[in-house]
């Protein structure tokens, strides 16, 4: 398979160089999984593997580490995605290539608490941390709001800004190299839910991850939404507040969001 496998990367790699818009530049190639992929293998060689290096996804991971040895004119790019298949990271003695990108997506995790708050988050930031000790190329794909389900067309409003600014400090003390937030559910394509508002202080936080995200979002809202900011502001804060209220409860959401939080 792995022989097969590199056979038809290096032909697209080859026929990605042909293209003229493609001339002198360097290529990321990305060699993933799938939402629905959750085991690789079940042959007993890859199983062993897995046994041995602590990791369902570590026949993928010394895959990619031997390919992007043998040809660092190539960027690799993979993801590091559920916790039952690639998300936590091989137990390795050395650092990965430099030309081996991890795109690290804890879906797996409270998405109403910040990576320190549950015990299940706190897997997902003890795999973040593990995974930034055997490089610093990684980009993390994070969830700002969970998807929309049960057969609702929008869902719950809720101000996550607290959770968000915890998370965007802790990915800028771990030396993460850049971030893809998944910032089209929770209300953006509906435009409810502050989504607007979330972008604005979000982007603040990435230039300074130290400044305080309630005066970002007040100074947004004074300005975005004019004579009408007061009553936005009260609004804004009475969310802020059902949300405190909710995660100090001991209660959680995922990305399913199944549960309601407001009366």
């Amino acid at each position: 398979l792995q022989k097969e496998l590199t056979k038809n990367i290096l032909r697209i790699y080859e026929d990605l160089k042909k293209l003229p818009a493609n001339a002198g530049r360097t290529l990321l190639l990305n060699i993933g999984s799938y939402d629905k992929a959750y085991n690789l293998c079940l042959c007993p060689n890859c199983k062993a593997v897995q046994k041995e290096y602590k990791s369902s996804g570590a026949p993928l991971i010394l895959y990619l580490i031997d390919l992007a040895k043998k040809h660092p004119e190539i960027q690799f790019f993979t993801d590091a995605y559920q916790r039952s298949l690639t998300q936590i990271p091989p137990v390795l003695n050395e650092k990965l290539p430099n030309n081996l990108i991890i795109n690290l997506a804890p879906i797996n995790a409270h998405f109403s608490h910040s990576w320190a708050a549950t015990s299940l988050n706190r897997l997902t930031r003890d795999d973040i941390i593990n995974w930034s000790k055997l490089t610093k190329r990684i980009l993390l794909w994070y969830y700002p709001n969970p998807y929309i389900r049960d057969g609702r067309f929008i869902s719950d409003p809720s101000v996550a800004m607290e959770r968000i600014s915890r998370d965007i400090k802790f990915l800028r003390d771990c030396g993460i190299e850049g971030t893809f937030f998944e910032h089209d559910a929770g209300g953006l394509t509906e435009h409810t839910n502050f989504a607007a508002l979330q972008s604005y202080v979000m982007l603040k936080l990435f230039q300074n991850p130290d400044l305080n995200h309630n005066k970002l979002a007040e100074e947004f809202i004074s300005l975005y939404y004019g004579k009408a900011a007061p009553e936005v502001q009260k609004y804004y804060n009475e969310l802020d507040v059902a949300h405190r209220k909710f995660t100090a409860s001991g209660k959680t959401w995922n990305h399913s969001y199944s549960q309601h939080y407001l009366t």
